[in-house]
């Protein structure tokens, strides 16, 4: 047990982020209908830990949102000040090998309060969107609880997973397990045998929960051990260890032979998903601390989603890259939040002939489920959509620079995935010069010259050397939304055309569903948000 660490509970974390100046406190009282969600969204680009101090009809509870919302605060996490050491205390978590025996307390802390009779909408459940949940109406989700569970085939294995939870009633929920995880296999032992199986939801457990949980790993309290000590005590009603500093736990247990038609839920991707395992969860009992910490995940692509499955993925990938490259070149690769993983942004520096694509090639083998668009410069260069485009447009030698490569398998989520679960991806290779650009808005979109390329950014074409084409409901400035489109909406196979030395790409197609908010709302809210921009 050499070198294990206190592991920091979340009061410890947000008190430490809040002595560095990264926690907003907003004081208004607002509605958990969509208010204090549509500010979290607006306040996201700050990267600042939003805590709601007054919540309307819900006395007594804060909420925080944007916990993992930069790549920094993943790391202090960990207590690292690096990629690097971050990487080595999450090999160590993650890695083979033995793992230490967990000491549970027999009994709660005096500071945790059980209900025998609990109300799941005593609960400030937020209600992010307008369509979440609309097949019946019910649209409260939550989205920042852990469910923990025992391993029926090995008991002493608990594992932790992350379901979309949509709130049925006082003590119902209906909940997506997704498919092929633990806990999904876990459910299929419970339909087939007719047993029910516990969980336990644990919104506020200590950060480095939510880090393991969002990994698709198992035995999670074991593994956190092999670094950090955290007490875990046993369950009110439910047979299922938590951490003794979680701030709710929702006792529960799976009904088999129960369904609940919920959905649909914004996802990772920016649209609606509306697949679901229709899973139901009765409630046994509702464990609070005195004025409870709520924790809610903005849902849909936020960068707080996105980043917290992300970010353990990029470092992995990043390393292994580097790891098998020729020694002697700086090699990264960056996946913007706003690509939900399918855009991925490097450069080899200095360039080697070929080295470049083997890097692309390298991200799409390692991370096969996503990166349908890759982008490697040969050189080092800024790593934002906007440069990237321009060292393409700069590049020109489009039927050399770029590579389709067809049939791959893909994730399920893919807006473009075929019936047979195979996409194309493209690997873009260039050379930029890394000289100025301009930036122009005009009537017609955004244009970026260089003295060597020409980036328009469009609802019609143009004479540039690339050419983006969005539908008129995306402003062509926002680079953001730009980015979301090219990585989720392109089919590389219908949408790409070379014209002499020109490229279009036409993602002018229609999109899914995507989440809604309520314009009151937002006209209600917009005047709370450019209040703390400006302080902030």
């Amino acid at each position: 047990m050499t070198g294990i660490m206190h592991g920091k509970v979340l009061r410890e974390f947000v008190s430490d982020e809040e002595t560095a100046g990264n926690v907003v406190d907003v004081n208004e009282d607002l509605s958990p209908n969509f208010e204090i969600s549509t500010l979290a969204s607006m306040m996201e680009k700050t990267g600042k830990i939003m805590r709601f101090n007054s919540i309307k009809n819900f006395p007594g509870f804060s909420i925080i949102t944007g916990l993992f919302l930069t790549e920094e605060r993943m790391m202090k996490i960990l207590g690292s000040a690096n990629e690097a050491d971050f990487y080595r205390k999450w090999a160590r978590i993650t890695g083979e090998g033995s793992l230490p025996d967990i000491q549970i307390k027999g009994s709660l802390p005096a500071d945790l309060y059980p209900e025998d009779k609990p109300n799941l909408l005593s609960l400030p459940v937020l209600r992010h969107y307008k369509n979440d949940g609309k097949k019946t109406g019910n649209g409260r989700y939550i989205t920042g609880g852990i469910v923990a569970a025992r391993d029926p085939n090995d008991p002493e294995r608990i594992n932790l997973s992350f379901t979309r939870i949509q709130i049925i009633s006082e003590d119902r929920y209906a909940f997506d397990a997704g498919s092929h995880g633990h806990l999904w296999s876990y459910l299929q032992q419970s339909r087939k045998s007719g047993s029910s199986l516990e969980m336990s939801v644990i919104i506020g457990a200590p950060p480095i929960h939510y880090l393991t949980a969002a990994a698709f790993m198992d035995d999670e309290y074991r593994k956190i051990g092999r670094i950090f000590s955290f007490d875990y005590v046993k369950g009110f009603r439910n047979d299922v260890p938590v951490p003794s500093a979680s701030e709710i736990v929702i006792e529960a247990r799976y009904i088999p032979n129960e369904e609940y038609d919920e959905g649909p839920f914004a996802e990772y991707t920016g649209y609606m998903g509306y697949d679901s395992t229709r899973s139901v969860a009765e409630v046994r009992s509702l464990i609070m601390r005195r004025n409870p910490i709520y924790v809610d995940i903005m849902p849909s692509n936020s960068y707080e989603h996105v980043n917290l499955f992300s970010f353990t993925r990029s470092v992995g990938v990043n390393r292994i890259i580097r790891e098998t490259s020729p020694k002697g070149h700086d090699i990264r690769i960056v996946w913007p939040n706003y690509g939900s993983r399918f855009l991925a942004l490097g450069y080899v520096d200095p360039p080697f002939p070929g080295l470049a694509k083997n890097t692309a090639l390298s991200a799409i083998a390692n991370d096969p489920l996503w990166n349908k668009v890759v982008m490697v410069n040969e050189g080092k260069t800024d790593l934002t959509l906007e440069r990237m485009l321009l060292n393409l447009a700069e590049t020109k030698n489009f039927n050399r620079s770029l590579t389709i490569i067809r049939d791959l398998y893909t994730i399920s989520s893919d807006p473009t995935a075929r019936d047979d679960g195979t996409d194309s991806k493209l690997i873009a290779i260039t050379r930029g010069s890394g000289n100025h650009f301009d930036v122009e808005r005009l009537p017609e979109g955004v244009r970026m010259t260089s003295r060597n390329g020409k980036v328009m950014i469009s609802h019609q074409e143009s004479d540039a050397d690339v050419n983006i084409l969005v539908p008129r409901t995306i402003k062509a400035s926002d680079m953001d939304r730009v980015g979301w489109m090219l990585a989720l909406n392109i089919d590389c196979d219908r949408d790409l055309r070379v014209e002499d030395d020109r490229i279009i790409v036409d993602l002018r197609k229609d999109l899914h569903e995507t989440p809604i908010i309520p314009q009151n709302v937002i006209s209600k809210v917009s005047g709370i948000a450019r209040k703390y921009a400006r302080e902030h």
